[in-house]
Parts: structure tokens; sequence; C-alpha cells
């Protein structure tokens, strides 16, 4: 006898950059944090970075961020990225994800006004 069994596994992407251009501010950085979002009831998540053309010498970063019950934020785990320095894509797995809020922050410059095309920057929640 066959057993079919349904999954009640439950997913959720959180879009925080949706195919946008970054540049750079001229000589520095910039440094974005994303609204919070809710991670209750999921157990691990997928981080998803996508940057198209690059000039120059940009970089970018991102990290996860969890939220306490005292509402500061304080750095996942394992939870960064490698930082890019060319167009191409990355992905990275969180196993397990702890509180309720979180948030990304993600950084990107260098020394001149250079941009990142096409980025865009999702996670994949999942029970």
């Amino acid at each position: 006898m066959v057993q079919i069994v349904q999954s009640k596994l439950k997913t959720k992407t959180v879009t925080i950059i949706d195919d946008v251009t970054l540049t750079v501010p001229v000589g520095g950085t910039q440094t974005v944090n994303s609204a919070a979002f809710d991670i209750s009831g999921y157990d691990s998540c997928l981080v998803l970075v996508t940057l198209g053309t690059e000039a120059n010498s940009a970089t970018f970063d991102a990290k996860l961020q969890y939220k306490d019950s005292n509402g500061n934020y304080y750095d996942v785990t394992s939870g960064a990225i490698t930082q890019m320095i060319a167009a191409g894509s990355q992905q990275l797995l969180i196993a397990k994800l702890y509180g309720e809020t979180a948030r990304v922050v993600y950084v990107y410059g260098d020394a001149a006004a250079d941009a990142f095309q096409n980025v865009t920057l999702e996670l994949v929640l999942k029970s």
C-alpha cells in the first residue's frame, strides 16, 4: 500500500530590493536598513542576491539581523553573504531562525560614483 503524505510546509518571500540600480555615493558607502519583517512561524531562510552590471570597483554586502525584546538588532551568526565585487548571484541558507522579527542590512560603496544595475535581494522563509 502506498500512502501519500501532504506537506504542510509554508513559504513566504520577502523582497528587500527589486531590480533597481544602486548608485554609490561619491567617495563613500551607503548603508541601508530594510523595514522589519515577521519571521515568527518560520524555521529557515534562504537569502538570494543578484547583481547586474557593476561599474568599476563597487562592493556589495548584506546581512540578516534579529530584533531582541528590547528593540535592538543584532547580527545573525553566519547570516552575511560573502562580499560581492562583480555581477553575479549568491545564495545563503540560514538553517535555523530565532525570534519574531528580522531585517536586512546592506552596504554598497567604493571611492567613486559607481553603480550596480539590476540588483535584487530576496529572502525565502520556510517552515
